[in-house]
């Protein structure tokens, strides 16, 4: 079989190749692509947009073909790039872009073999885009909006409304698909509601290569009432809740403190231009206030932006790891954290009940109660026993749920299947 894949970014091997920047992210990609390198039958080609190339690049690594398209012309370019591949499939993984919806839908115009991964499903995070920030950010500042129509700037109002957009895109994709493919309870329903012919395949992911490999996490080796969030940058991950209970949380554990993966808030040491990055970066700007009015600043430590093995040490230096977003599909975070055996807490929300069970492996919480999710956190601090015998317990559910030799057998056998329904 010869397989496509469209990837939302730039993967290492390929970045490496071709001299080019990448982020930390996409290795679970990558350790996938890697399983089925091997595989006899599977003739795989990942192609990814750059915008620091303006030619075609190509190379084959480890038996896999990469290729990298320039964005100007990208939906055009998509298209020629399948058709000229021969591609008997075409498997794009989220519907999270236009770049991805697009080429669903370009490949259903052609008929063109399409399947396509459900990671985030933006029509449903549009509606929690803002879950818990005070109401007046609801409202779009028109001079924010015109810079960042030449500018990065962050608009709450229109993040959600960008959402809501792609959301609608998402749905038509959805309504031209044959194929999805989904790990949660949650994703399956979403994708039914929009498609009811819709055909679901079931296929949990791989993790990173590292997380396999690591040491197991244990008590007396981690930082005491040290708590690690994965990121803080947008309001889906929920960062703001977690402040709100700092203060209580300060009060009953006064060494207590945050270690938040990536960079801190923008800001210069100038009174006058942080005011400036303050008003157009509206989200960052209310966590630096949230922080600055409740005294937290040596509660809460940036550790910057980490790569696989970077966040392998954080993971195993907390007390404690909180998904605290206002919606997940099945967060990466929470099961790289349960494959190393390290207590969690997360939100109730969306799928993430289906890899982790409450009280069984983790904490789970209500979005909304505040009070509960003190209430867990206090508990998983209180009780290092049963929370390392929850972590134990959470890293024997991941390694079923991110076996990798499973989840690449079930995913050959949904292209199989896929080939033999036409």
């Amino acid at each position: 079989m010869k397989i496509a894949w469209y990837v939302n970014l730039l993967l290492p091997p390929a970045a490496q190749a071709f001299g080019l920047k990448t982020q930390n992210g996409g290795g679970w990609l990558t350790a996938q692509a890697e399983c089925l390198a091997g595989n006899e039958r599977v003739e795989l080609t990942v192609i990814a947009l750059s915008a620091q190339i303006k030619q075609r690049k190509e190379a084959k690594i480890n038996g896999i073909q990469y290729v990298v398209l320039p964005k100007m012309n990208a939906r055009k370019n998509l298209l020629q790039e399948v058709l000229r591949l021969h591609a008997d499939m075409v498997h794009v993984f989220g519907t999270e872009y236009s770049y991805n919806t697009n080429l669903i839908m370009d490949c259903a115009q052609a008929r063109i073999r399409c399947v396509a991964s459900l990671q985030g499903v933006m029509y449903q995070y549009a509606e929690h885009y803002d879950d818990g920030l005070p109401g007046r950010y609801s409202k779009i500042n028109p001079l924010v909006g015109l810079m960042k129509k030449v500018y990065y700037a962050d608009s709450i109002a229109m993040g959600k409304k960008a959402f809501f957009v792609q959301g609608e895109e998402e749905k038509r994709a959805l309504k031209s698909l044959k194929y999805v493919i989904g790990r949660t309870a949650w994703d399956n329903s979403c994708a039914l509601a929009v498609n009811p012919q819709i055909q679901y395949f079931h296929v949990n992911e791989n993790l990173r290569a590292p997380f396999y490999e690591a040491d197991l996490w244990s008590y007396e080796r981690c930082v005491p009432h040290s708590l690690f969030v994965s990121q803080a940058f947008y309001p889906i991950k929920g960062f703001h809740r977690m402040l709100e209970i700092m203060p209580r949380l300060i009060e009953r554990y006064p060494d207590i403190r945050i270690m938040v993966a990536g960079n801190k808030p923008y800001g210069f040491g100038v009174p006058f231009l942080d005011r400036i990055v303050d008003y157009f970066f509206e989200y960052q700007n209310y966590i630096k206030k949230k922080i600055r009015r409740t005294g937290l600043q040596e509660h809460i430590q940036w550790v910057g932006s980490l790569d696989a093995m970077g966040m392998v040490k954080q993971y195993l230096r907390c007390n404690l790891f909180v998904s605290c977003s206002t919606l997940e599909n099945s967060p990466n975070s929470v099961g790289e954290a349960m494959m190393l055996g390290v207590p969690v807490v997360a939100s109730r929300v969306g799928g993430t009940g289906d890899i982790m069970a409450d009280n069984q492996q983790g904490k789970l919480y209500d979005f909304w109660d505040l009070e509960e999710m003190f209430q867990s956190i206090c508990f998983m601090l209180d009780n290092p026993k049963r929370a390392e015998d929850l972590g134990e317990a959470a890293r024997s559910r991941a390694r079923k749920t991110h076996d990798r030799e499973q989840n690449t057998a079930a995913l050959l056998l949904v292209y199989e299947r896929i080939m033999a329904d036409d």
